[in-house]
């Protein structure tokens, strides 16, 4: 079991600098309540989430600010969520899992637009307990569900997930939504699981509800690679590869607004690992490619292309002195991002130390890095340092003290590449239960 109650949203402040009220937004309070019951294998779990906004808390007259349309634009609101979230677990090896949300959301409280209540499926008097209903409420609603299948050496999964357009509650800052999708998923390992394999293949497209002047689809994948050659020596590879393919609806539109692409990413990373008794070394290679690929047709042949390329390259060692707690890293990396309208490249090194005493209670922590940026041809220094410092005092309580430093130089200060230089401290405290 699961309650919350508190403020989600502050209104807002009049900014001193400008005299501005955008954005602007009112008091919001919220609570919930979550009650489940099982085991990992199998369990049923609901929530609710009834919030809303606190009319008069902002400070302005929305209904005065008709000559403003970012401000009499603005409306009160309440939300309802309900969620659903189980797994069946059929055997050892097949299990379902589902979760599944519905959200009424009603834009503005005080509008006198109204709707037929009757052919609501709860009638008017309840439903007016639960959330204000009127002519701006609309119903969102959001499922994934899979089917699993597991054995000792392979499985399957099968998903689907559906997320209404425009979904939103008053619970999350941000919700993908207008997306449906299925997948498969295959696993498997061989050679006494010294060969890992994992990846998934599916269809997604979105303008769920033929609202949109366009619809896209696309073609969703990603593998995984791993093994392991010896005790030491591992490999670990990722790809994916998502293309997007754009098609008219209700109204025809020119081939320079259709999208057609394909967005590739490829990570390699080995990795030799030697453990021992008072000390352990470990040495990390990793190659990150991204690759969008745009195959839209331009009126001209002038046009640049939108095709975007980034690399990163970087090479880690790491020495853990295992009777002290003591550990020292260095790392070398090299990233670079091309395109059509932007060139930036930075390298350099990285080293870092940690520290822990007292049965790990106490942990000292620091870093520094040295970078040389390239951005189109304007050359820089950088330098990122941060120091931080952890004391668990027992079970429950936790002190923590964090400060960081980034400073850029350039050899030409412009309004692309500033001379600036920033310093940052936190002090934090946590209670665990």
């Amino acid at each position: 079991m699961g309650f919350m109650y508190g403020q989600l949203n502050k209104a807002t402040k009049l900014d001193s600098t400008t005299l501005s009220l955008v954005p602007v937004a009112f008091d919001r309070t919220g609570m919930a309540v979550k009650i489940g019951y099982g085991t990992d294998k199998t369990f049923f779990e609901i929530s609710a989430l009834k919030a809303s906004d606190k009319m008069g808390s902002a400070l302005f007259d929305v209904s005065a600010q008709q000559g403003n349309p970012n401000l009499s634009s603005t409306t009160a609101a309440e939300n309802l969520a309900l969620g659903l979230n189980m797994r069946i677990s059929f055997s050892s090896k097949l299990s379902w899992d589902t979760e599944a949300g519905a959200s009424g959301y009603t834009k503005d409280v005080n509008s006198s637009a109204e709707i037929d209540k009757s052919k609501l499926p709860i009638s008017g008097n309840t439903l007016d307990q639960l959330l204000k209903v009127n002519g701006t409420t609309e119903l969102y609603t959001a499922v994934q569900t899979a089917l699993r299948y597991k054995s000792r050496s392979w499985g399957l999964r099968l998903q689907y997930r559906r997320i209404d357009p425009e979904y939103k509650t008053m619970g999350a800052y941000f919700f993908n939504s207008d997306i449906e999708n299925i997948t498969i998923a295959p696993q498997f390992s061989i050679f006494k699981n010294k060969f890992r394999f994992n990846g998934s293949i599916g269809l997604q497209r979105d303008n769920l509800n033929k609202q949109k002047k366009s619809e896209s689809k696309k073609v969703i994948g990603s593998a995984n690679l791993s093994t392991d050659f010896t005790e030491k020596l591992g490999l670990d590879i990722n790809y994916s590869n998502y293309s997007n393919n754009q098609t008219p609806n209700a109204l025809r539109i020119s081939d320079t607004v259709r999208i057609t692409q394909t967005t590739q990413n490829l990570s390699i990373n080995p990795r030799y690992t030697i453990l021992g008794e008072k000390q352990s070394n470990s040495i990390m290679l990793s190659y990150n490619l991204m690759d969008l690929q745009d195959f839209n047709n331009t009126y001209s042949q002038d046009s640049k292309s939108r095709n975007l390329s980034s690399q990163n390259i970087f090479l880690n060692y790491n020495l853990s002195f295992n009777a002290s707690n003591f550990s020292i890293y260095s790392t070398l990396n090299y990233t670079t991002i091309t395109g059509s309208y932007l060139s930036d490249k930075n390298y350099g090194v990285t080293l870092g130390s940690d520290k822990s005493w007292k049965d790990n209670k106490f942990n000292l922590r620091g870093s520094v890095s040295y970078l040389l940026g390239d951005r189109g041809g304007e050359k820089s220094t950088i330098i990122n340092g941060n120091v931080g410092a952890t004391y668990q005092v027992n079970r429950h309580h936790r002190f923590a003290l964090n400060s960081f430093l980034i400073s850029n130089s350039p050899q030409a200060a412009s309004s692309t590449n500033l001379k600036y230089t920033e310093i940052r401290g936190e002090v934090s405290y946590n209670l665990l239960f």
